[in-house]
């Protein structure tokens, strides 16, 4: 059973690949197009944060 701190690591791990994407755009395309890349990185890297927060309320024991 996954335990609720291996959470944080792979948001660290989505972190650094939703980094990693944005520099590899950030330096092959234009203005608007790196600014499209990093609203879209955020809104995924939000969207993942949120999904293991959901995750990590609902292991917590129910009082």
């Amino acid at each position: 059973m996954v335990e609720t701190g291996d959470y944080d690591v792979y948001i660290l791990g989505l972190g650094v690949v939703y980094m990693s994407f944005y520099i590899s755009i950030y330096e092959h395309y234009s203005t608007p197009r790196r600014d499209l890349a990093f609203c879209i990185d955020l809104f995924f890297f939000l969207i993942s944060n949120l999904f293991f927060q959901v995750i990590r309320l609902e292991r917590l024991p129910h009082t």
